[in-house]
C-alpha cells in the first residue's frame, strides 16, 4: 500500500508500508495494524465505478448503526486524499480461525464462554433486523481475554420477510444446512450459527 493520507479530528494520519502491516485481505479492503496498535481496514476502489463498493457501504452503515460487546466497533471513518475510505476498527488479537489453526486449544469451559460471545451478538444482530450471511471462524475476531466478537459486515443486509433467498454470498462450508433445502427462505435465513 502506497502512502495514503486520512483525515481525522484536523490532524493527518499516514499510514504506509513502513509502520502498518497488512493482517487481513478481503474482496473490497485490506485490514492494516499500524505500530500504535491501531487497526484500519482500507476499502478498495470498484475497477467500474472508480469509487467505494456497494458492498463497503453496506459494511460502514451497518457497523455504525449496531453497538453491542460481541459486535466489532467502528472508530471512525477516514477519507482519503483519492476519495477512498479508511475505517478505524477496535483493535483485537486476531480471528477465531488463527486461534483454530494453531496449538492454542481451548478448555471446554472457554469454547463455551465464545459460543455464548458469538450467540449473544447474533442474537442482538438478529433484534435489529440485520443478517450477517458470511458468519465463519475468520470474521469472529477475539480480544487477549477471548471475548468473541463478530466482523466483516461486506455481505450484511436487513432482513425483509418475504425476500428471496441469496446463496451466492455465504460461505457454504459454514452455511445453515436449512438454506440448501426447498423451504421458505424468511426464517431459514436468519439461521447465521449453522
Amino acid at each position: 500500500m502506497g502512502s495514503e493520507m486520512c483525515i481525522r479530528d484536523s490532524c493527518m494520519i499516514e499510514l504506509n508500508q513502513k509502520d502498518a502491516r497488512r493482517i487481513g485481505r478481503g474482496s473490497f479492503s485490506d485490514v492494516y495494524r499500524s505500530r500504535d496498535n491501531r487497526v484500519f481496514k482500507v476499502y478498495k476502489q470498484s475497477l467500474i465505478t472508480g469509487g467505494i463498493t456497494s458492498d463497503a457501504v453496506q459494511e460502514l452503515s451497518a457497523l455504525r448503526s449496531l453497538s453491542h460487546p460481541n459486535v466489532l466497533k467502528l472508530l471512525n471513518v477516514h477519507q482519503v486524499k483519492d476519495g477512498g475510505l479508511v475505517a478505524e476498527l477496535e483493535s483485537l488479537q486476531g480471528s477465531l480461525d488463527q486461534f483454530c489453526s494453531t496449538d492454542y486449544l481451548l478448555e471446554n469451559e472457554k469454547r463455551l464462554l465464545v459460543m455464548f460471545d458469538v450467540a449473544s451478538g447474533l442474537e442482538y444482530l438478529h433484534s435489529k433486523r440485520v443478517l450477517h450471511r458470511d458468519l465463519k471462524p475468520a470474521n469472529v475476531l477475539v480480544d487477549d481475554c477471548l471475548r468473541a466478537k463478530i466482523a466483516d459486515f461486506g455481505q450484511t443486509r436487513p432482513w425483509i420477510p418475504g425476500r428471496a433467498n441469496t446463496l451466492d454470498v455465504c460461505t457454504p462450508l459454514y452455511s445453515a444446512c436449512l438454506l440448501y433445502t426447498s423451504y421458505a427462505a424468511d426464517e431459514e435465513e436468519r439461521l447465521d450459527l449453522g
